[in-house]
């Protein structure tokens, strides 16, 4: 083999590699819950978060849904709740009144004996359903958004909006 040949051999298996471990670090489950309420305007994932569950719903160019439930400490939901940005003044819907449809999965599900809290926030681009376990301080993010946050900061570059 000639060395050039051993270059580019290398340097496509470096670049492979690279590719693989960089897929593997943004697919796992806590970052793309911490992308998720990054996307959401609620800043990090709480790092007392346990028990989470993720899952995204529909093709990439599609209204895309992204679902989220995670368990955590009583401060810890204090806190997400004041970085939400909801004004603590809006009236929330009870959970026992309002319930995520059949489309969202299983786990979005809560049983009936539950106290807590559920709030509608619009953005620019999505709505966000969040819902609040006083109990057992569960909180459920539902994230549907109607255009990518990567392809609303390439349209505004380009200047369509």
């Amino acid at each position: 083999m000639t060395r050039t040949r051993k270059t580019l051999l290398s340097a496509g298996a470096a670049s492979v590699a690279l590719v693989v471990l960089l897929g593997v670090l943004l697919m796992r489950p806590t970052a793309r819950a911490d992308r998720m309420c990054r996307d959401a305007g609620f800043g990090r994932l709480p790092d007392s978060a346990r028990d989470l569950r993720f899952e995204r719903r529909n093709a990439p160019f599609k209204m895309q849904h992204r679902y989220l439930r995670f368990q955590v400490t009583a401060e810890e939901a204090v806190s997400f709740f004041e970085r939400s940005g909801i004004d603590p003044n809006e009236e929330p819907a009870s959970m026992q009144l309002i319930r995520f449809g059949v489309k969202s999965p299983a786990w979005m599900q809560w049983g009936d004996p539950v106290n807590g809290r559920v709030y509608l926030v619009h953005k620019s681009n999505s709505d966000v359903w969040l819902a609040i376990d006083d109990d057992s301080h569960t909180i459920y993010m539902a994230l549907h958004e109607w255009r990518a946050n990567w392809m609303s900061r390439f349209l505004e570059r380009c200047g369509f909006f």
